[in-house]
């Protein structure tokens, strides 16, 4: 039954395509509501919904909602593809008037957290304040028409037009996503916006294009660098991981010697041409190794990243452990969420004509320049100096030691390419913003440069109220987010201050 239900969906993918003379018009990656196709679903209207079912649990309600929405804003006959949204409230809250905080995720590529019962954390804080939480899967992600690599490969086409297809699961889609979602569920009324790191730079986007619907906006850690191009981005980046990495050692001197054999074990492998396998087949090299350093932003990272190193060996001696190995493996998802890799660049280009992103990271860490020559592991390998690991950085070469994305390599390459993006960012709209805002942010934040948040802030103006913390890393909405939150709220409504 499962192949029949394939082979219809193949065969009105390719109507789709005979018919629109171009890719990808209607999306195959998933099914809506439980006996309902993807491809069925976006017959419907664009901007219908679909409610499912309302669950009660512990004074926790929750309310899942599907909306058709267009695959292309600008020309909505291309297709449609389905974006969910949860609406969580409490029993105690609840009332007839209830405001709508709207929650955008980090990534990009990632949906947002599932709720605990009872609420823990901001969510818990947000409905102590009485709103009513909307925890949106944006675009491509959880249960809004997931992009998988292998969704991606069926979906035909060439390089190309995967590319184009890909090119629309950015900012300035997510927040034409959100508008029809606010004018569907929330009747149109002004919403309040929490957004964490991605999340935040998708705020941006909302102020450019729709301030008249936004009643405040918070920020976590996520302040996107408007006015800074891709390239300044990683050489801040590089210098901040840099740092990162020296106070780890110096915290876990020992680590220095650990990190140096197992790099150097990886590197000999490497050489001889004997990758070692991962348990789902990937490939750990040593480049692949060292793209654990994306665990230093977080508060607990250094000790993450301690343990996973003190348990590498089998009992031999010898070989990786199968723990290690798994460990290392979990913590890369870019074979399970691959927009990150495809975008994660983009997220940066704002529409200069000309401009692409021709792996950004690669080229930047390639040049030796500043601190990204303490990134040369072949050097440190040979003078005795401690090997660094990377961080948010993505690279043409994972499409080899990361199995699922070797058939996408062409289209990375259309993308990092790619110089003709639409504008993410209106900066004068952003300019001296009317909507009030209030922004966290980490004094070493490693993922987003709090220098360039801080320009951008100075940027939109007297109305962004922010708040300078050493106490936390990037994750600090994760790990202190009752704190966060309610401290962002009084910030704006004058009953607490900020914090000094």
């Amino acid at each position: 039954m499962r192949a029949a239900c394939f082979m219809v969906g193949v065969m009105a993918l390719r109507t789709a395509l005979a018919v629109s003379g171009g890719p990808l018009s209607v999306f195959l990656a998933g099914r809506g509501r439980r006996g309902h196709s993807t491809a069925a679903f976006a017959a419907a209207a664009a901007g219908s919904r679909e409610v499912e079912g309302e669950t009660a649990v512990n004074g926790v309600n929750t309310r899942l909602h599907r909306f058709k929405v267009p695959l292309d804003h600008s020309n909505p006959e291309t297709g449609s593809i389905s974006v969910a949204v949860r609406e969580v409230w409490t029993a105690a809250s609840e009332r007839a008037d209830m405001p709508y905080l709207l929650y955008l995720q980090g990534g990009p590529g990632f949906p947002s957290g599932r709720p605990s019962f009872p609420l823990s954390g901001w969510q818990r804080a947000a409905a102590a304040k009485g709103y009513r939480v909307l925890l949106l899967d944006q675009r491509g992600t959880g249960l809004s028409s997931p992009l998988t690599p292998q969704s991606i490969q069926r979906l035909g086409g060439s390089p190309e037009d995967q590319a184009t297809y890909l090119a629309h699961f950015r900012a300035d889609s997510i927040v034409k996503d959100c508008e029809i979602i606010r004018k569907e569920l929330c009747g149109g009324k002004k919403i309040t916006l929490l957004g964490q790191s991605f999340g935040g730079f998708c705020i941006l986007s909302y102020l450019s294009f729709f301030p008249e619907a936004l009643e405040r906006c918070y920020f976590t850690c996520g302040l996107a660098p408007v006015l800074q191009p891709v390239d300044a981005v990683y050489h801040k980046t590089f210098s901040r991981m840099a740092e990162r990495n020296r106070r780890y050692y110096s915290r876990y001197p020992e680590d220095v010697g650990k990190v140096r054999e197992i790099s150097a074990f990886l590197h000999e492998k490497d050489k001889a041409g004997q990758s070692i396998l991962l348990p789902s087949g990937g490939h750990l090299t040593l480049r692949r190794w060292l793209q654990s350093g994306l665990e230093l932003g977080s508060a607990s990272g250094m000790e993450s990243l301690h343990f996973l190193v003190e348990e590498a060996w089998d009992i031999s001696g010898e070989c990786l452990s199968p723990v290690f190995l798994k460990n290392v493996e979990d913590l890369h998802r870019f074979d399970t969420n691959p927009i990150y890799w495809f975008l994660h660049e983009a997220i940066y280009m704002n529409g200069k004509p000309g401009e692409a992103s021709q792996w950004s990271a690669a080229r930047v860490q390639a040049s030796g320049l500043g601190d990204t020559s303490l990134f040369d592991v072949e050097k440190a390998l040979v003078d005795g100096s401690p090997v660094y690991f990377t961080g948010e950085m993505v690279y043409p070469w994972m499409a080899e030691d990361y199995p699922e994305l070797g058939a996408l390599t062409d289209t990375a390459r259309v993308l990092a390419n790619k110089a003709d993006w639409g504008k993410l960012y209106d900066l004068e709209k952003l300019k001296n913003t009317a909507v009030p805002c209030a922004a966290v942010m980490s004094f070493d934040d490693v993922y987003v440069e709090r220098e360039f948040s801080e320009e951008t802030a100075r940027l939109l103006g007297d109305n962004c109220k922010v708040w300078v913390t050493n106490e936390f890393q990037h994750s600090g909405l994760r790990d202190q987010g009752h704190r966060v939150f309610t401290t962002l709220e009084s910030m704006l409504l004058g009953d607490g201050g900020i914090p000094s």
